[in-house]
């Protein structure tokens, strides 16, 4: 078999679909500081109306000298918070590009029963931290998104924090994946080919792995799909958050091959034949692809693509 291959990348640019928010403006009434532990740490939190990402206020988290291990903001929720049917936690981070952990913990319902989210303070910029809930960095006891109790977010000097630093944090939210649909053109003489058929592949950012193939008698769905970062979407929401649609002509309305969505082939100019698919994706994530289309070494001369 020969084949012609190109690579392109879908990135999700938004930063919020369908958000539920927790806390934007007056930060300091929603959490609280707790200090732990014997060390050299202490620290303070207040409001910043000069330093802001969202609204008029953002918190400040002032890291200093002190006698303790660990600095945390706090919030308990009055009654248990049903996040079940969330994928992402997110929230606006100002951090001092220490390269340090800022460990985000989730309660359900106690410190027995927790989750940790190891966030990298890697830049002195604002950037969009985007947690998925269901990948952890490491779990303790039962964790049920169903029973959210309490949040933390913690700084240690056991992860190797020395004082002075200073974090900015803002608009904490919980947010969904978001459906993308995306459709292909097959070249027309490709198309008659019998024997020819298309693979698309995602890059784990390791190595390439493939997902589907296109087959004149249908469509197979092989594998998971990753983001550029590593990410897999099925561990992400639970479920392989990819539908996949039969080639047909343009203008065509046709039914994914799992049942979860439908797609409409575009009547723009081009080519007769398109195929399909739908990423359900998560924000400010890419996904670097490649379509690879086969066909007998015999025919090349014939293909005008």
């Amino acid at each position: 078999m020969g084949y012609f291959q190109y690579d392109f990348i879908v990135k999700n640019n938004k930063y919020e679909h369908n958000p539920v928010v927790l806390a934007d403006d007056e930060l300091d009434s929603w959490w609280y500081l707790q200090k732990t532990g014997s060390g050299n740490l202490d620290g303070s939190m207040s409001l910043s109306s000069s330093t802001v990402k969202s609204g008029n206020e953002s918190l400040l988290l002032s890291i200093v000298s002190g006698s303790y291990d660990g600095i945390h903001l706090c919030k308990d929720f009055s009654t248990a918070q049903d996040w079940s049917s969330y994928d992402f936690y997110c929230y606006w981070l100002k951090g001092a590009g220490t390269g340090k952990i800022i460990d985000t913990r989730i309660w359900t319902p106690n410190t027995n029963n927790e989750a940790h989210y190891s966030i990298e303070d890697d830049t002195e910029n604002w950037k969009w931290v985007v947690i998925p809930l269901r990948v952890y960095s490491t779990i303790e006891g039962t964790f049920d998104l169903s029973n959210v109790q309490a949040l933390r977010i913690s700084i240690w000097q056991a992860q190797a924090w020395s004082p002075t630093k200073t974090l900015f944090f803002d608009r904490f939210l919980l947010d969904v994946g978001r459906w993308v649909d995306l459709e292909l053109y097959v070249p027309d003489n490709l198309a008659s080919y019998p024997n020819s058929y298309m693979e698309l592949w995602s890059w784990s950012g390791s190595e390439w792995v493939k997902f589907c193939e296109w087959h004149g008698d249908g469509v197979y769905l092989c594998n998971d799909i990753y983001t550029t970062d590593g990410w897999s979407l099925k561990s992400v929401f639970d479920f392989l958050p990819v539908e996949v649609y039969p080639q047909d002509e343009y203008g065509e309305t046709v039914e994914g091959i799992r049942g979860l969505r439908s797609i409409t082939y575009s009547q723009k100019y081009g080519t007769r034949y398109r195929v399909g698919f739908s990423l359900y994706m998560p924000p400010r994530k890419s996904i670097k692809l490649r379509l690879r289309c086969n066909f007998q070494v015999t025919e090349v001369a014939s293909l005008n693509v």
